[in-house]
Parts: structure tokens; C-alpha cells; sequence
């Protein structure tokens, strides 16, 4: 793959895990019985994001890769709170912390241990 072809592909991918961010916060109102194919596509589309990014960046980038989704995550809230004007009953700390560890965790995990093909 081309150098600028690899670059917009990894553009595009945080540009995902941004909106991402914002389109999935709280993780809590997920598990109700209606919200349980929300709930089953955050797991699906962050494993996606994760195998993408061994894909896109090889090996060994696991601290970079984890802030670098840390980030662009707490890029994906800011969006959001802003959407929400900063009324949204959501934003506690609780809420905040858990999506914040969830989120990359989980889309680390899937970095390291998806099977490529």
C-alpha cells in the first residue's frame, strides 16, 4: 500500500473511533432489553477498529495506538457534549471515567488478539 493511501486510511479510522465516541455515549443506557443491538454493535465496530489498526500500523504500537483512541474518544464526548448544549444528564464522572477506560481497552484487546488473515 502507498504511503498517501496508508495516511487517509488511518485519517478515516480515528475519524471513526471520533464519531464513534460521541454516537455510543453512556455505555449504561445500553443494557436496556430495546438497546441490546446497540449494545452488540459497539462491540462488533470497536473490534473492527482495533483489527483495522493492525492492520494499518503492524506491531508493537500498543501505548500509541491506546492514546491515540484515548483521545480521539474524548474528542468524540467533547462533540457531543457540545451537541447536547451541556445539558445532558449523561456527563457524570462515573459515565465519563467508564467510557473513557472501556473504550480503549477494549479496542486494544482487539488490536492484540483478533486473528489477521
Amino acid at each position: 500500500m502507498d504511503k498517501p493511501t496508508l495516511m487517509m486510511m488511518r485519517v478515516f479510522l480515528f475519524a471513526a473511533v471520533t464519531l464513534l465516541g460521541g454516537t455510543y455515549f453512556p455505555l449504561t443506557s445500553m443494557f436496556d432489553p430495546i438497546k441490546i443491538t446497540l449494545l452488540i454493535s459497539f462491540f462488533l465496530f470497536y473490534g473492527v477498529m482495533g483489527n483495522l489498526m493492525h492492520r494499518l500500523f503492524g506491531k508493537g504500537k500498543t501505548g500509541m495506538l491506546f492514546l491515540l483512541t484515548l483521545a480521539f474518544t474524548a474528542l468524540g464526548l467533547a462533540g457531543r457534549f457540545l451537541l447536547d448544549q451541556g445539558t445532558a444528564a449523561a456527563f457524570t464522572p462515573e459515565n465519563l471515567i467508564g467510557f473513557l477506560v472501556v473504550v480503549p481497552v477494549y479496542t486494544i484487546l482487539a488490536y492484540q488478539l483478533l486473528p489477521r488473515s
